[in-house]
């Protein structure tokens, strides 16, 4: 029972004494984790309302990485984004159903999206979109870009290399690239990937700043 964790005699009235954070007794972690519970489990309904009102706040659009015309000149503080790792992930099929109930079109994202073998092919687009994300950096913006390591031609290449060369061709500065290094492939068999063979062993971070 709950009251054989927290006696009656620790009850208190809040109306008359009200409560004060710094009281607790749990550290700050175990706090936090309590509220997420709160927010996500045991009080759905305001968990929605929240939601709803960021929802109204943002924007969703399925603008070209490399031409977003519906977001404005230097008016981003920050951008987070994953693009693909050449053609190591079939991101429409194992996106499909994100994409149905968002209500886009798979058919219409296939002719545009970049999912490709070739290396040129896939700096080519990874400049462009570099490009763009700096036009839409306000100044003193922060880009995080994370990539992996692929296997291309036989040959083991670091993505966040290429990618930190690229963002300084366009103009933006590498602040930091942080590597995570793990013993199993990031991406799993529900994308097809058998373990250590095809997929992703790291997780690489290039922090860049206009």
């Amino acid at each position: 029972m709950p009251h054989d964790y927290v006696p009656w005699a620790n009850g208190r009235n809040f109306d008359t004494d009200p409560y004060d954070p710094s009281q607790s007794p749990l550290s700050k972690p175990v706090q936090t984790a309590l509220q997420l519970n709160l927010l996500t489990e045991e009080n759905l309904p305001s968990y929605h309302r929240a939601l709803r009102e960021a929802g109204a706040r943002c924007m969703l659009t399925t603008d070209d990485a490399r031409d977003l015309v519906d977001v404005p000149t230097g008016s981003v503080h920050l951008i987070v984004t994953s693009p693909p790792f050449l053609d190591k992930v079939d991101y429409l099929l194992d996106n499909w159903l994100e994409m149905w109930f968002l209500g886009i079109d798979l058919g219409q994202r296939s002719e545009t999206i970049v999912q490709t073998p070739d290396l040129e092919e896939w700096m080519e687009f990874m400049s462009g979109s570099l490009a763009e994300m700096r036009r839409v950096l306000r100044p003193g913006g922060t880009c995080v870009v994370e990539v992996g390591d692929v296997n291309h031609n036989r040959r083991d290449i670091n993505l966040d290399e290429l990618i930190a060369d690229l963002a300084v061709a366009v103009g933006l500065r590498v602040e930091a690239v942080l590597v995570q290094v793990q013993s199993f492939t990031k991406l799993a068999h529900c994308f097809r990937v058998e373990n250590n063979r095809k997929g992703t062993n790291t997780n690489r971070c290039v922090v860049l700043r206009k």
